[in-house]
This record gives C-alpha cells, structure tokens and sequence, in this order.
C-alpha cells in the first residue's frame, strides 16, 4: 500500500509540474552522440527502464540503440546498419500464409519452386526482457502471381559487441502472429504497434483492429499464445512489475483530455489515477522504476 500511495503521489506531482508556464526541459538531457541533432528522418521509436539501465530505441531510415545508467548517467550506443541489413536473411517459414514445410512432401516441393519477387524484413516492436533488449521481426515476402505473405512474430535478442547490434540467430520464441496480420486485395502485411511493453512473460503490442480502434494483444513469451483486449482512445502504455497497464486514453469534449490509469488484464479493471489536459503538450512512452517509485516518460523528443 505505501508503494502504490508513493507511485501515485509521484504520478501526481509529474502532471502537476507539467502544467506549469516554465515546463520547458527535461529533468536531464540524454545525449547518445556527439551530434547534437539527429537527422530529421530518425525519431525515437521506444524507451524502457529496466534496474538502473534506461533503454531507448531509435528507428526512421537510421537505427539506433541506446542505453543510460540512470545512477551515473553514463551513455553507450550501438549502431544497427548491419542489423537493418540482415533482415531479409530472416526465412519465411511457421508464420501465417508463409510458406514452410509441411508433412505433406509434394506440397513442400511445390512451394520451393515458387519464385520470390522481394523479401523485406521490418521491426514490429522493441522491448526488454529479463533484463535484456529484443526485437520482433516480422518478414514481407511477394510471390510471382500469389499473394504476398507475412512471416511474423520472430522474437530475436539483441546481442551487443564492438559499438554494434546485431541479431541473434535463432528465435527466442515464434509468437502466433495470426492476429498482427492484416490483408488487402492480394497484399499481407503486420499491423503496426503503436506501443510495446513487456511485464513478467507476457509483451504487451498497442495495435488499431480493423475499425481503427484499438487494442492490446498480450503474447505470452514462453508459449507464443495470445489474449485481446479492447480499451478505447488508447494513446500510450507502460508496464507496473505486477503485470498492470499504465494507460493513456484520449477524453474528447471542448478540451482535450487525457487520463492515466492502471489496468489490469486479467480482470479487466481500470483505475484512473490523474486526469490532465493537453494545452501543454503530451507525454508519451511511459516507464515505471519500482525501486525508486519513479515514472519516466518522453516528452518533444526528451526523456524526462
């Protein structure tokens, strides 16, 4: 009880500092290069605090990872070139409508002799596990005269040598990607994550369904298998160590809204613990420190 009180004092103070004239900075500004921008076409993607490492992920045409000691506010970063690179050797096989091999011996012959117009691999979402960053990879793949395909789900850790991230080989775990993936005409592709967290053994995606409102998918990250569960004008989340939702969610009227909130997916209860407007801008990325009681978040492009 004293730390949920605490956590909710700290959640309280944060919106009430927000909402001063002076709001301007971030409690410390992390720089991850020497460069004091970043190309405009590079955006920060993630942030998760995992101990005393807060972790933060860049994507658009430049991929970066970066990890702070929070204690000593120490930065390392690690280029992904050659891991953007990599993605295409990623093979298609035990996704949804992938082709892969089957028990049936004429049908996998047939399948290898389809030929391959492009392969293209992309990131679904970065989170951190057990202490350590993963990516998921889905994989694009367009057959001459067929239907493209989507192989997804491909949880992959980040090994981290020489100022550089690369891919492990094998899979951590294959999630059930059948839900992340979505069709038009002859077209398959993997739903895009608005937000990603992962709490225990379960991963967290925010995702828009086919009406445009969204949901989270929980994958349980021992077995693959996957929950829906539909919360409406989601616009952010973040993890609790016991496996509840720190959410946003839009309040539409003469003035925008947001409230805060802890939810819980197994009994689907929602508390909501502070609500506040946007006239001073949004807070995005939220990241909850049990040992310190503390929320980050990011704000314009800063990590506060």
């Amino acid at each position: 009880m004293k730390k949920t009180a605490s956590f909710i004092l700290t959640l309280m103070m944060l919106f009430l500092w927000l909402g001063g004239a002076a709001a301007g900075a971030g409690d410390r500004v992390i720089r991850l290069t020497d460069d004091d921008t970043l190309p405009s076409n590079q955006y920060l993607e993630y942030a998760a605090v995992a101990g005393e490492k807060l972790w933060v992920y860049y994507g658009g045409s430049t991929w970066m990872l970066g990890e702070v000691n929070l204690a000593t506010g120490e930065t390392t970063a690690w280029d992904m070139k050659e891991l953007q690179d990599s993605l295409t050797d990623i093979e298609p096989e035990g996704a949804e409508g992938s082709a892969g091999e089957t028990d049936d011996p004429d049908e996998d012959e047939e399948e290898s002799n389809r030929e391959v117009l492009s392969s293209n691999g992309s990131v679904s979402c970065m989170f951190i596990w057990q202490g350590e960053p993963y990516l998921v990879i889905s994989l694009n793949t367009s057959y001459m005269g067929e239907a493209s395909t989507v192989s997804g789900g491909h949880v992959r850790k980040l090994e981290l040598h020489d100022g550089k991230a690369a891919l492990a080989e094998e899979d951590a775990v294959t999630l059930d990607w059948s839900a992340m993936v979505e069709s038009s005409g002859t077209a398959a592709y993997s739903r895009y994550a608005n937000a990603s967290a992962a709490a225990g053994n379960r991963l967290f995606l925010s995702v828009y369904d086919d009406n445009g409102n969204t949901e989270i998918i929980a994958f349980d990250l021992t077995t693959g298998e996957f929950t829906e569960h539909m919360i409406q004008d989601l616009s952010d989340m973040g993890v609790t160590p016991d496996g509840r939702l720190m959410v946003c969610q839009y309040i539409w009227g003469e003035r925008s809204e947001k409230t805060f909130s802890l939810y819980d997916p197994e009994d689907e209860s929602m508390e909501v613990l502070v609500r506040f407007d946007l006239s001073e801008g949004s807070v995005n990325n939220f990241a909850w420190n049990p040992d310190t009681d503390t929320v980050y978040y990011t704000r314009n492009g800063e990590i506060y």
